[in-house]
């Protein structure tokens, strides 16, 4: 890993820390006109930190909670998705094709359902946690985005220490 490398992994990993130490995933802050802003910075950042996981150490690819679907195989998949999502308006990332609907960032904290239309439904399973929707995705905060920033960073870490020659 070069010194660029480096230093663009420990910035990552430093705005990550940064954003969710802010706590702005929160019901207080629903209406806050940065919660998106966080969002879409934490998914390019922790984007970038799962390739360089898979290209300098491991892939990180568990599959808990991930909606196995089109493109989506596992979390990092799924990071992609809705990276691509928040990043591009005109996304098809934001259809739900089996409601034909736009479903693009929308929200629910803790267990809860936001709709359903037949035996489709855009849900929250967990009580503990946020869940992001966009299309027929969705993306948990700790099942999903944290711990997958968390094994991305372990992953990486290794190759932050400054080789002498």
């Amino acid at each position: 890993v070069d010194n660029q490398t480096r230093n663009e992994i420990r910035f990552d990993i430093n705005r990550i820390d940064e954003i969710l130490r802010f706590n702005i995933f929160t019901p207080e802050n629903l209406r806050h006109p940065l919660l998106l802003s966080a969002l879409t910075e934490i998914l390019i950042r922790l984007r970038d930190l799962l390739w360089k996981s898979k290209e300098f150490s491991k892939p990180v690819s568990f599959q808990d909670d991930v909606i196995i679907r089109g493109e989506v195989t596992d979390v990092t998949s799924l990071v992609v998705f809705v990276r691509n999502a928040v990043c591009h308006i005109g996304s098809t990332n934001h259809d739900h094709d089996q409601m034909e609907a736009r479903v693009s960032f929308n929200l629910i904290f803790g267990k809860g359902c936001l709709l359903r239309s037949g035996s489709v439904s855009i849900e929250s399973a967990y009580q503990d946690d946020v869940a992001f929707f966009f299309g027929a995705q969705r993306l948990y905060l700790y099942r999903h985005i944290i711990r997958a920033f968390e094994e991305a960073r372990d992953n990486l870490l290794p190759y932050l220490q400054t080789r002498s020659a």
